[in-house]
């Protein structure tokens, strides 16, 4: 600032007016306020990035695989008895002896925490109906109020549904209830024959055997869990095969399932061969995993048992921004993959916690907006993870949240420049001064303006509140 009044003061008249202006940084909006001798303004402190969009679900192509016939068909002419598997051989109860170490009780009230409720199907009431017990065996309840037969039940993955086959009107549907047993809903028209339905991990599919012919042989089909989207990935199966029991993996893209090939001995029906099969949901194939022929009842497990590990990004302490970006950081620990990451806010310590934006198979480091604050108002986050294999992310229990800031979305007041109106010397001294009574002023930008000239800046982002 000395050279350039001291330059000025050789090339200018003798009286010069020279104007500062003044910016206080706080974490508020524009404020202006003007004095005789300078013009006041006092900007926001923070800048808020524009809000990143999530990449939409990406689907990876499986290899394309080539059918196989899993069992050729009887040839008509040749019916020998098939071969079937022995019975196991029952072993007789031995009551213990009086020298047997007793074995310790089962913890009924531990697995009944581990597992709280238990579908099954009975006929103790006269007709076959599903009942639902608590996992140590008590309390059973008998869900059915309608003269039906009803079984194969299946829970919904949060365990807020059942679905189920049941005979009502001299024809099969899948149906539907909540788990109390209430508002039962129809999900498929009639059929002869709707059965051993497996509701997908991810709570949006179901897939069930039926008889879509009425030939009486059971085939695949699947259909959302709402009841639309009906389908028949494998169209029908041919006479004397089945596609049996099938089972979702925990990814809720691929089906394992029995094709199953039965022959008629001497007035009954055997089967001669099981094959499991693989199936990708919604592709019109499948293939066998085995090949011998003597193989039941897959079910599917998954080797990532990790949950991911994700939190929001650190917040500042103060914004001076309306609506603002929350961005995720971390990932999957497994091999699995990351598929949501589910946001929640609290406003206040006394506020509850709200999921304001879930993004689906999200990019590293995604954000979402969140917006609509009020002033002064602190506002708490957190996040958490599921995987493709469902492994969940517990949320935080910290008060804290994972982040937390406070908009402050009025401007810094009382702002104040002064400087002497006359001066013969080549150094001016300039103080100023502003007030936030919320967060505090934060810096200040002093610009100085000659006359005929544009104003620029003499000091920047400083926390004097004085200077020559």
């Amino acid at each position: 600032m000395n050279n350039h009044l001291a330059a000025r003061r050789f090339f200018a008249p003798a009286c010069l007016v020279i104007a500062f202006t003044l910016t206080a940084c706080g974490t508020a909006p524009v404020a202006t306020a003007t004095t005789s001798l300078a013009t006041v303004t006092s900007v926001p402190s923070a800048t808020v990035a524009s809000t990143s969009t999530p990449l939409p679900p990406t689907y990876t192509p499986r290899p394309t695989l080539t059918p196989v016939l899993t069992s050729t068909p009887f040839p008509p002419t040749y019916t020998p008895r098939p071969t079937l598997p022995p019975a196991p051989t029952a072993i007789p109860f031995q009551p213990a002896l009086a020298t047997d170490t007793p074995q310790p009780a089962l913890n009924l009230t531990q697995t009944a925490q581990m597992m709280t409720k238990i579908a099954y199907t009975s006929g103790q009431d006269g007709n076959s109906v599903i009942y639902v017990m608590n996992a140590d065996g008590s309390t059973p309840n008998n869900l059915m109020h309608y003269p039906a037969t009803d079984g194969w039940a299946a829970w919904s993955p949060d365990g807020s549904k059942i679905v189920f086959g049941s005979y009502r009107n001299n024809r099969r549907a899948l149906w539907v209830m909540n788990a109390d047993g209430s508002n039962q809903v129809k999900l498929t028209g009639d059929r002869n024959l709707a059965a051993l339905p497996s509701w997908s991990p991810d709570g949006t599919k179901i897939a069930y055997n039926f008889n879509s012919n009425d030939d009486g042989w059971l085939d695949l089909a699947g259909l959302n869990a709402n009841g639309t989207g009906y389908s028949e990935p494998l169209g029908e199966s041919a006479p004397a095969y089945e596609r049996l029991y099938p089972v979702w993996d925990p990814t809720s893209q691929d089906v394992a399932l029995t094709q199953v090939h039965w022959v008629y001995y001497q007035g009954n029906w055997y089967w001669d061969s099981a094959y499991v099969h693989f199936m990708v949901w919604g592709l019109d194939y499948i293939y066998p995993l085995l090949t011998s022929g003597l193989d039941w009842w897959p079910s599917w497990v998954s080797a990532d048992l990790t949950a991911p590990v994700v939190k929001v990004k650190a917040l500042p302490f103060w914004t001076s921004a309306s609506s603002f970006n929350t961005c995720f950081e971390g990932a999957d620990v497994g091999p699995a993959g990351l598929r949501t990451v589910e946001f929640q806010y609290r406003d206040s310590w006394y506020g509850t916690w709200v999921t304001y934006s879930t993004l689906t198979n999200p990019s590293p480091n995604s954000c979402v907006s969140f917006g609509g604050v009020q002033h002064m108002h602190t506002y708490f986050f957190r996040a958490r993870g599921t995987d493709a294999a469902s492994n969940v992310q517990p949320f935080t229990t910290s008060d804290y949240g994972d982040t937390y800031t406070t908009p402050n979305l009025t401007a810094p007041d009382n702002v104040g420049i002064t400087a002497p109106a006359f001066t013969t010397s080549p150094q001016v001294a300039v103080t100023w001064s502003a007030r936030d009574l919320e967060s505090g002023v934060a810096n200040y930008t002093v610009r100085v303006q000659y006359p005929g000239e544009a104003a620029s800046t003499w000091l920047a982002d400083i926390t004097l509140t004085s200077a020559v």
